[in-house]
């Protein structure tokens, strides 16, 4: 079928097609919605196209309009996989709780990361829904990662006593 500027649409035509509108243009960062190929950018009069290996093509308009949905669409799919993160830690949990007494300590640790998963999606469902959380989702990232550096530095301290040590016990 042909686009409405009377050539055919490549993705349809085949390859010979495609092969004669590649060389057209360079490539760029970025992927195409649906297929996930690379994206090259031409020129088509005054309006920018971005074209995929396989001939998807798009406006400069279009792409932000399916990169948009396909965002959406990861981060609600990020929202019910946080979700179903959080539950399942909590029923992980719950079976700790049931069995011996040494295993406390696993359901505390589950408990822990059952409500850091439910947090988080919390935050994103406020983003989603009314974009009102990015402020909170930045900060908690940055709690994150502050305690992270904090865990690091902390396992590299106990590594290198354990290597001092060693060493230590190696001159004996």
């Amino acid at each position: 079928m042909p686009r409405a500027n009377g050539k055919p649409d490549v993705a349809e035509a085949g390859k010979a097609v495609l092969q004669q509108e590649q060389a057209v243009g360079p490539p760029t960062p970025f992927t195409c919605p649906e297929c996930g190929g690379a994206l090259w950018e031409k020129k088509d009069g005054r309006v920018n196209r971005y074209q995929c290996h396989v001939g998807h093509s798009y406006t400069s308009e279009t792409l932000v309009s399916e990169k948009t949905d396909e965002l959406e669409s990861v981060l609600w799919s990020a929202l019910r996989a946080l979700e179903e993160n959080a539950e399942l830690r909590r029923r992980m949990a719950e079976r700790a709780a049931k069995g011996p007494s040494s295993l406390i300590y696993m359901r505390d640790r589950y408990e822990q990361e059952a409500n850091d998963a439910q947090e988080r999606a919390v935050v994103l469902r406020e983003v989603l829904t009314n974009g009102r959380g990015l402020k909170r989702m930045v900060k908690t990232a940055g709690a994150e990662d502050k305690a992270r550096k904090v865990q690091t530095q902390s396992v590299r301290r106990q590594k290198g006593n354990g290597h001092a040590r060693r060493k230590a016990r190696t001159r004996d």
